[in-house]
């Protein structure tokens, strides 16, 4: 009753071209550990993104803080 049928996975996994949920999926089967490039990359691109921000927002209080001394606002 079935029991043929029982080695087989149930969700069968179906990748697509030009996919990228796919494509990770694909690498995570294939190196199950944690990937140090992929970490780095991930990294470089947060703190690239972070520091513009941080970096103009002394500007921007000083900036403020001037015209508010200057009654410009």
């Amino acid at each position: 009753m079935g029991e043929e049928n029982v080695r087989e996975p149930l969700l069968q996994k179906k990748y697509y071209d030009n996919c990228p949920g796919c494509k990770v999926d694909k690498t995570k089967e294939l190196n199950p550990r944690l990937s140090i490039t992929n970490l780095l990359i991930i990294w470089m691109v947060v703190i690239s993104a972070a520091l513009p921000m941080s970096s103009l927002f002394p500007f921007l209080y000083f900036m403020v803080s001037f015209a508010i001394y200057l009654d410009l606002l």
